[in-house]
C-alpha cells in the first residue's frame, strides 16, 4: 500500500472529544481507520481475484464492481462532510487534531482506491 505511513488507529481521545462536541458516534464508526483499512485490504483482494479469474471477458463485471465500490463510499464521504462542518464551528481546542484526523480518513480512502487501481484490469 502506498500510504502505509498513516496511523493504524483512530485516536481514542479524539473520538471521545468529537462525540462530546456533538458529532454522532454512529458517524465516527463509519470513519474508523481500522475498519477502513480492513475494508481496503478485503476490497483490493476481491477485485484482484475477480479480474484475474476472467481478465479478458470480465470487463463488464469489473466495471459494475468498481461502480458499486464507488457508491459504497457515499456514507463515508457524507460523514467526512458532516465532520468538516462540525470542525469549522469548533473553538480552537481540538480543531488541529480533528483536521489531521480528517486528512488521515481521506488518505485512507485514497489508499483504498490505489489498491483497486493497481490491479491491471480492462476498465
Amino acid at each position: 500500500s502506498p500510504l502505509r505511513h498513516l496511523p493504524k488507529r483512530t485516536p481514542k481521545g479524539l473520538v471521545k472529544f468529537l462525540i462530546d462536541c456533538g458529532f454522532p458516534e454512529s458517524k465516527m464508526n463509519v470513519l474508523s481507520l481500522e475498519a477502513m483499512r480492513k475494508r481496503n485490504k478485503e476490497d483490493g483482494q476481491e477485485y484482484y481475484e475477480m479480474v484475474f479469474a476472467d481478465w479478458h471477458d470480465g470487463y463488464e463485471e469489473q466495471g459494475a464492481w468498481v461502480s458499486k465500490y464507488a457508491e459504497s463510499l457515499d456514507e463515508t464521504f457524507q460523514a467526512v462532510n458532516d465532520l468538516i462542518i462540525r470542525v469549522n464551528k469548533m473553538e480552537e481546542k481540538g480543531k488541529i487534531e480533528a483536521v489531521h484526523f480528517l486528512h488521515d480518513v481521506l488518505m485512507c480512502i485514497a489508499d483504498g482506491w490505489a489498491q483497486i487501481t493497481v490491479t491491471n484490469s480492462r476498465i
